[in-house]
């Protein structure tokens, strides 16, 4: 919908009227297709409430769209803080979901739980399992190279920092062994 075009360029300058608000909100709610469900997601994790719509985006991570999936998500656990109530969501999403042959859904879940695990002080037998699964996507070798570089990176960043950390950890380097087995050492520990 152009109007949605429209809409998310005033709203990354901050001039969306409330009424407008309301109308992304309420349409939201009513359920899009991928493309305008994209746009709104956007729209609403910019200047929307999570108290309001919270339900209304959670809804779009089962979209058969990967890629508004992977959107819901981010603005749920990334922009809103809220990936404690969206854990499982978390991990179906790492662990691929139909027609995600790009891996959209599955880079989304990366950050998402890398940023999620981060937060995390404590962690019980799920944060375990979504840690695990970021290793998991790490060392799949089906999987391109860039996601599972990027699953990587993800990695280090819910560790605390070493000392002799550089570059990216491209798959079949000594860096990615070691951001691999560095993994597996706070998993045991945490």
């Amino acid at each position: 919908m152009h109007e949605f075009d429209h809409l998310l360029r005033r709203a990354r300058d901050r001039r969306l009227s409330a009424r407008e608000i309301g109308l992304v909100e309420e349409t939201l709610a009513k359920g899009l297709s991928a493309n305008d469900a994209y746009r709104a997601l956007m729209i609403v994790g910019m200047v929307a409430t999570p108290e309001r719509n919270s339900d209304a985006v959670a809804r779009y991570l089962t979209d058969d769209d990967p890629t508004v999936a992977g959107q819901a998500l981010h603005i749920l656990n990334d922009v809103w803080g809220l990936g404690h109530n969206y854990r499982d969501d978390i991990l179906r999403l790492l662990c691929g979901v139909t027609g995600d042959e790009a891996g959209h859904a599955t880079t989304k879940a990366l950050s998402s739980a890398a940023r999620y695990l981060h937060r995390t002080a404590e962690w019980d037998a799920t944060d375990r399992t979504i840690f695990t699964a970021m290793i998991d996507v790490a060392l799949d070798e089906l999987r391109l190279p860039a996601q599972r570089m990027h699953a990587a990176v993800c990695l280090r960043n819910v560790m605390p920092r070493s000392t002799d950390e550089y570059g990216r950890p491209m798959p079949g380097t000594v860096e990615f062994d070691r951001v691999i087995l560095a993994a597996w050492d706070y998993l045991g520990e945490a």
